[in-house]
């Protein structure tokens, strides 16, 4: 049987199984150069390796042109043929929206598509960057800038998820859909048109994206090559040390319980209740921070203002303490058991990598966190203390005959911001290959500064890149608050400059950076748009970087990692030292006229050895 659907007001026709004709098929398909691309699988659990994990299926592939879809059914052996071979001709073009349909394309029909894919979210993300703030999925797109025809069929087959799921299955979305998506007929009506309307819409879609993208279309050719060297980091998979992971995992989970109970003995309070916030503040501990619904909030930043206000207090001080440990090593702990969750059946993990996550086009990872690891938390942003960052890495381990080294940018948010406010005094520095932090304490402090005062100019410079105030500089030094704005006082008069490119920043709607990307202003935090230049600025320096490493020298292909400014190679046990020679080679440049430096690290077995 053939659907018919109304998309933009024009008739469409969608192909079902039961539709399929071979002449068909092909004559219907040649009439576009780009096709769209989905694909239906089952279901999967919560916290599971999902489509590189074992019980998966691909039941359904669908391709379409802008005015026909065609679904087809992989239990066929004829249709699972016919797909296979449109997928594997290197002459076809495909568009999908995020990289899901090309790893069910790879494990299911063995056909990696590579470069051969065009990704409609990626292309939203350029255009429309926000992070959390701006949803990316398809059916909200296709909602806002074609019609409901997609939102309407996607809510239709969950009512029809609903309609056929047994009692025992709950009524819990997730599992509703999850039950559905593996047990429907794959005969229902319902279920083949919006399969086949995935295809259709995301294929109509591309236009108007790429029309948006026409300012950033320098962007979106450096992207999509950048998508797809990361998708094939996913498919490769990292190596992760299963005993290791779960020794580690008992003994921090030991220590949060031992905290937790050290709350819960020493206020009576379920440590993980309301009861704890109000047990505080009978004791005149409550902080300025709230939750969404208006309540006292015990989150990372409030407990770090009372334990800097209260820590010193013989009554709320230890209970204070006991539940920021606890908070902090919760954070290494849930790091820890995503590693097991997610890893496969041969120990690897396939991190859903996020290219343009951060409205600053910064990168992440996901199932499982990776990018938390990062070598130097960013001040204020740390998911997980320095320490643990390095136990954690230490968990990821190559392959057998191969060694893990990595490079990373020297102070590189410290260069970036001298070159772009131009403060000379900076940039004179690192042209002599002076420490900046040793040249800001000696502006704020004179000749004879302190190790105490040199640590108290770098955290200024990092509290004025990354916008924290005098207050967190003041909690996380333990400083008072007026010796902390004294300090920020004497980081401004050093260097001017670098504060009046700050204040521009401050006033600028849009932040445009040396690569061309326009980043939203947050309009309640405008003193993130300097954060937001330099991270950005950054995060292209890295992939300037990679793309030299990977378009000119062998070692592209050994890139196991990107994580902020961190290139992390796999390498044959023989070729450490070159690998390295060559990685940092890449990363060494100039932005701006400042010179860009990197160090290099031969870890051996195990990421974060040395």
């Amino acid at each position: 049987m053939t659907l018919t659907a109304t998309v933009q007001g024009e008739t469409v026709r969608l192909h079902t199984p039961a539709d399929y004709d071979p002449a068909l098929f092909t004559a219907t398909l040649d009439s576009d150069q780009l096709l769209g691309l989905d694909t239906e699988t089952t279901g999967f659990p919560d916290k599971h390796p999902g489509v590189f994990g074992t019980g998966g299926q691909l039941r359904l592939v669908q391709v379409a042109t802008r005015t026909d879809a065609w679904v087809l059914d992989m239990n066929l052996p004829e249709q699972r043929g016919a797909v296979t071979n449109l997928l594997a001709d290197p002459g076809r073009r495909f568009v999908t929206h995020s990289p899901y349909d090309v790893f069910t394309v790879w494990r299911g029909l063995g056909v990696w598509l590579g470069q051969r894919t065009l990704d409609t979210m990626l292309l939203h993300q350029l255009v429309s960057p926000g992070g959390k703030q701006v949803r990316h999925g398809l059916k909200k797109i296709t909602a806002e800038l074609m019609d409901s025809g997609l939102a309407d069929a996607a809510q239709a087959l969950t009512d029809r998820f609903r309609q056929l799921a047994p009692a025992d299955v709950g009524r819990k979305a997730a599992d509703i859909k999850r039950w559905g998506f593996t047990h429907i007929p794959a005969d229902d009506e319902t279920y083949l048109r919006y399969a086949a309307l995935d295809a259709l819409y995301v294929r109509r879609l591309t236009p108007l994206l790429t029309a948006q993208c026409a300012p950033y279309a320098h962007l979106v050719r450096t992207e999509h090559w950048l998508y797809a060297q990361m998708a094939a980091v996913t498919a490769r998979g990292i190596r992760i040390d299963t005993d290791r992971t779960e020794t580690l995992h008992t003994k921090v989970k030991t220590e949060v319980d031992a905290h937790l109970a050290e709350v819960a003995t020493l206020t009576g309070c379920n440590p993980r209740s309301v009861k704890l916030t109000a047990w505080l503040a009978e004791h005149g501990a409550v902080s300025t921070r709230r939750t969404d619904n208006g309540n006292p909030s015990l989150d990372k930043e409030a407990l770090a203002e009372l334990v800097h206000l209260h820590g010193d207090d013989p009554v709320v001080g230890p209970v204070l303490r006991a539940k920021q440990a606890a908070q902090e090593r919760t954070n290494a702990l849930n790091i820890l058991a995503s590693f097991l969750a997610y890893a496969d059946a041969a120990g690897r993990v396939h991190p859903n990598v996020n290219t343009l996550k951060a409205v600053t086009a910064r990168m992440s990872m996901d199932k499982p966190a990776l990018q938390t690891l990062k070598k130097s938390p960013d001040p204020g942003e740390a998911e997980v203390s320095e320490d643990d960052a390095s136990r954690l890495r230490e968990c990821v381990i190559a392959e057998d005959g191969h060694v893990l080294v990595s490079a990373d940018f020297k102070a590189v948010e410290v260069r970036i911001a001298a070159a772009l406010a131009q403060e000379t005094k900076l940039i004179d520095a690192f042209h002599a290959g002076a420490d900046p932090h040793n040249l800001t304490a000696k502006l704020m402090f004179g000749d004879g500064f302190t190790p105490a005062q040199r640590t108290l100019a770098k955290r200024a410079m990092f509290g004025t890149l990354y916008g924290i105030g005098f207050a967190k500089l003041a909690r996380s030094t333990g400083i008072t608050e007026d010796a902390a704005r004294d300090v920020i006082g004497r980081f401004r008069r050093a260097y001017p400059r670098l504060r009046r490119f700050g204040f521009d920043m401050e006033k600028q709607d849009t932040v445009v950076t040396a690569s061309g990307r326009h980043l939203p202003a947050d309009p309640n935090k405008r003193y993130r748009s300097l954060n937001y230049v330099i991270q950005s600025s950054g995060r292209d320096l890295l992939v300037d970087a990679f793309y030299k490493l990977a378009t000119t020298t062998e070692y592209g292909r050994c890139v196991l990692l990107l994580v902020h400014d961190e290139i992390v190679l796999q390498v044959p046990t023989g070729q450490a030292e070159a690998a390295l020679e060559t990685l940092t080679g890449c990363m060494t440049g100039r932005f701006m006229g400042v010179p860009i430096e990197a160090d290099g690290t031969i870890h051996g077995p195990r990421w974060g050895a040395k």
